[in-house]
């Protein structure tokens, strides 16, 4: 649905590139996360992909023909209209983005596909920080485009906003909807996401499949975790179950002594997180990441 290819991005007045080479392939039905620290050049990239930041652009941005509708892009900042409604700001979103005559039924889908039909008759500055962020999806995306670009949607979300967002990414996904999430906890992409892509110093580094990064990663050894006498110990073992004879390897590695009782012992796959920053070939770029 949507091609970057070897994209760099100069602000203007600022010497050095903000983006060097960078790429992005995004498929139907595809949610792609984009992980990155701030100042990484995130933001950055869906502006130059969407030409809503000035600055000189090089490379290759293509968007497939089967494509519906233009791209839509919600921004890291939330964008509403304090003192309308819910249902006017939708409006004004919608006579913006398509005829006029197309508006009515794009704001009717919109409080039903984003679930803010309790809220439609509210004005925006009587939402929480987290409803105002769905809000502010919804009216980014209330042309119902094929391709979705979302800037860290997940900042200020509460636990109920949250798990709103989680299904609609599920249902966009099922849609055969592209869709590309920016954030900077791991925990968030892992959450919400398909595939990863790394973004650090100006260079993607994309993992493709997310679960199938998981599967060749966690293949490394599962973190176990030991407990003599009080003691936490965290260790790589190659064999996810885990062996007497390595649990007693790892105490003896962590200079506890062998023959100490074990009062408990955890075995937990690693989160993602953790598999970033000990796989060798992105431990540098992920470093900055929180």
């Amino acid at each position: 649905m949507l091609e970057v290819k070897d994209l760099d991005f100069r602000y203007p007045g600022v010497g050095a590139p903000v983006l060097l080479g960078a790429c992005l392939h995004l498929e139907a039905g595809v949610v792609v996360g984009l992980l990155g620290a701030n100042g990484s050049g995130k933001s950055t990239l869906l502006g130059a992909i969407t030409n809503t930041i000035e600055g000189e652009r090089r490379g290759l941005i293509e968007v497939a023909d089967g494509a519906v509708g233009p791209i839509g892009y919600a921004t890291q900042d939330v964008a509403l209209y304090r003192h309308l409604s819910v249902a006017e700001n939708l409006t004004h979103a919608a006579r913006l983005a398509t005829r006029r005559w197309r508006v009515a039924d794009l704001v009717e889908r919109a409080i039903d596909d984003f679930m803010l039909g309790p809220l439609a008759g509210r004005t925006a500055r009587e939402l929480s920080g987290g409803q105002q962020r769905i809000v502010h999806l919804a009216c980014s995306l209330v042309h119902a485009p094929s391709i979705r670009l979302l800037d860290e949607p997940t900042t200020a979300l509460d636990f109920e906003t949250r798990q709103v967002l989680i299904e609609l990414v599920a249902r966009w996904r099922s849609a055969g909807i592209a869709t590309l999430v920016t954030a900077h906890y791991p925990e968030d992409v892992e959450e919400l996401c398909s595939a990863i892509t790394v973004l650090a110093e100006g260079k993607t580094y994309p993992l493709g499949s997310l679960r199938e990064y998981l599967n060749r990663q966690r293949r490394l050894g599962y973190v176990q975790r030991l407990n003599p006498d009080g003691a936490v110990i965290s260790t790589d073992l190659r064999n996810p179950l885990g062996s007497l004879a390595e649990i007693v390897q790892a105490c003896a590695s962590a200079g506890v002594d062998p023959h100490q009782p074990v009062h408990a012992i955890e075995i937990r796959p690693p989160a993602l997180r953790d598999l970033l920053r000990r796989d060798p070939s992105l431990r540098a770029a992920v470093e900055e990441l929180k």
